[in-house]
C-alpha cells in the first residue's frame, strides 16, 4: 500500500500541466466537469463543501463514479447546505447506506457529517469557509501550475491543519486535489 508521500507525488505527476494526455482523454461528462467546474475559483461555502465531499467520495475510486452519483449525493446531504447537514446524525448515515444510488461507503458518508460540522466551526473562526481555505495563500490564487514542489508543502500544511480541525478524509493527496479543484491552487496556466 502507498505511504501518503508516494500518493501525493502520483497525484502531482498526473495533474502537472505538462501532462495534457491525462486531461485529454477523459470521457465527454468528466471532460465537461473539468473545463466548466474543477479548477474554477470557488467562493460559495455551500459548494466548497460540495467539492470538498465529492472528492472524498472519489478517493480509491474515480471522479466518474462520484460525478454519477452527485445528483443522488446532493439529493441525500440536502443540497450540501452545512448547516442542514450538520444535523444529520448517524441514524441519517444509517438509511444512507441503504440508497443504491449513493457510494456505500459508512466512513465517506460519516466524513461528510463530521466535514459539515468542522466547516461551521470554520466559519466561526474565520467568517467563512472560503476565508479559512483563502487565508493559507492570503486570498491570492497559491503559486503557478508549475511550482509542484510548492503546492505539495501548501497542500500538506492545510491537511495537517484541516485535520486538527475535525475534518475527515482529508490527507494531502485530497487536499492537493481539493485545492486545484476549487481555484485555491492553479491547476492549469491561466489563459490571458
Amino acid at each position: 500500500m502507498a505511504t501518503e508521500e508516494e500518493k501525493l507525488e502520483q497525484t502531482m505527476r498526473a495533474h502537472h500541466p505538462k501532462n495534457q494526455e491525462f486531461w485529454a482523454e477523459l470521457p465527454p461528462d468528466l471532460q465537461e466537469f473539468h473545463d466548466k467546474e474543477w479548477g474554477v475559483p470557488q467562493h460559495d461555502d455551500n459548494k466548497l463543501f460540495e467539492m470538498l465531499s465529492l472528492q472524498t467520495y472519489a478517493a480509491g475510486l474515480n471522479w466518474r463514479t462520484a460525478l454519477e452519483k452527485r445528483q443522488a449525493f446532493n439529493h441525500a446531504f440536502h443540497n450540501y447546505d452545512v448547516a442542514t447537514v450538520a444535523k444529520m446524525t448517524l441514524n441519517d448515515i444509517d438509511a444512507l447506506m441503504q440508497d443504491p444510488d449513493i457510494i456505500r461507503n459508512q466512513h465517506k458518508l460519516e466524513a461528510t457529517l463530521a466535514n459539515a460540522i468542522a466547516i461551521q466551526k470554520v466559519q466561526k473562526a474565520f467568517g467563512s469557509f472560503d476565508k479559512y481555505l483563502r487565508h493559507f495563500t492570503d486570498g491570492q490564487p497559491a503559486l503557478t501550475p508549475e511550482d509542484m514542489d510548492g503546492k505539495a508543502k501548501l497542500a500538506t500544511e492545510v491537511a495537517d491543519d484541516m485535520k486538527k480541525r475535525g475534518f475527515k478524509f482529508v490527507g494531502p493527496s485530497t487536499a492537493f486535489n481539493y485545492l486545484q479543484g476549487v481555484g485555491v491552487m492553479p491547476p492549469r496556466p491561466v489563459e490571458k
